[in-house]
């Protein structure tokens, strides 16, 4: 089921009688998997000399949802000023949807920040310690760590995406929430993502409602803005080109693109697209870490080449790491859209609080 389908679903977009059926179930599962998870948080909350250190910080970066929240743009925020500062940072992960010993998300990192080891295992106690000790890494950056308890972390930074901060107010399988929003109590620091794609008074809701559960954590808000094109052979461009291009030859009007992605929130890719000078004039979902195939590719392309109001196939990095093999005579051209964080409130905050985690380096970040 695409991501799409499945907001339509859970979100209550659907309401004919299988879907209200389906939900029905659905609610039914949640029992169960909220048992489950309050157990495991209760088990460490009480005993939390259960969790175990890696040997160096570790600045875990989650959210309560399952699903896209916008934490690999964040991830290589926290990895870029970690380099910057003179550190030695390691990415942790559990690698999920791994092949040929790296995910999609790491794929991707290693694409745009070749200088950070990558280490993904489903025991990130055992790949946190083996960054350090193969990788002479100096902290860890736990990728969607929050409910992995057992690796002990320095910093927990959570992340909600302001399209849909608390997972349609369900735990799995009804909604997406992994689990309560009461978690969010053991978070040092809350990002509120995509923020600007919300209005003011969404923004004061949702910030009023976090600071209830967790009001010692600190609070940012962040959009995804975009950075730069990536070809196919791993070449940046910058976006302004684009728009500059599309002003030649269309006298100012958007450069029309036909949209690939298999990522959880292709919402709001679409609408990061749009910023960048882009109209997408057709789309094309995938569920979430799709692993494509040649036959896909050989679709895809065929689709971007029927459509004659196309100027390009545009893909997420995520998506364009596991096609740029697959892809070898684009009839259409492709580009990935690179997307960085940007601040729109809490970047001091936040800095301090990564400067006092890696806790007895003199270095600012």
């Amino acid at each position: 089921m695409t991501p799409g389908a499945i907001e339509r679903l859970l979100g209550g977009r659907r309401q004919d009688w299988q879907a209200r059926a389906l939900r029905a179930l659905l609610r039914i599962a949640e029992i169960p998997y909220g048992w489950i998870a309050a157990a495991r948080n209760r088990r460490f909350d009480r005993r939390p000399e259960l969790a175990q250190r890696a040997g160096c910080p570790v600045i875990s970066v989650g959210n309560l949802t399952a699903g896209g929240t916008g934490k690999s743009p964040l991830v290589r925020w926290l990895c870029e000023r970690l380099l910057e500062s003179g550190h030695r940072p390691a990415i942790v992960s559990r690698g999920y949807g791994a092949r040929g010993g790296m995910n999609d998300e790491a794929m991707e990192m290693r694409l745009i920040l070749p200088q950070v080891a990558q280490v993904a295992a489903a025991d990130r106690v055992g790949a946190a310690r083996a960054a350090v000790a193969d990788h002479q890494a100096d902290c860890v950056v736990l990728d969607d760590g929050f409910q992995h308890r057992r690796l002990f972390r320095d910093l927990d930074i959570v992340l909600l995406d302001a399209l849909r901060p608390f997972g349609y107010g369900h735990l799995l399988p009804r909604g997406t929430l992994r689990e309560a929003i009461g978690g969010l109590r053991r978070a040092q620091m809350v990002g509120l993502s995509r923020a600007d794609l919300v209005s003011d008074e969404v923004r004061a809701a949702i910030r009023q409602q976090v600071r209830q559960i967790a009001p010692e954590a600190d609070w940012a808000e962040i959009s995804h803005a975009p950075a730069s094109w990536i070809t196919l052979d791993g070449r940046q461009e910058p976006v302004a080109a684009a728009a500059t291009a599309a002003a030649a030859t269309t006298a100012g009007a958007p450069r029309r693109v036909a949209v690939v992605c298999g990522i959880g929130n292709p919402i709001a890719f679409v609408e990061t697209l749009r910023r960048a000078g882009c109209e997408p004039v057709a789309i094309r979902e995938f569920p979430d870490h799709h692993h494509y195939s040649p036959a896909d590719a050989q679709a895809i392309m065929q689709w971007a080449r029927s459509r004659n109001d196309v100027d390009w196939l545009v893909c997420t990095v995520k998506d364009l790491v596991k096609l740029r093999e697959l892809i070898v005579d684009p009839a259409v051209p492709v580009r990935a859209l690179k997307i960085d964080v940007r601040f729109l409130e809490g970047e001091p905050q936040w800095s301090q609080r990564l400067h006092e985690a890696l806790r007895g380096d003199r270095r600012q970040l």
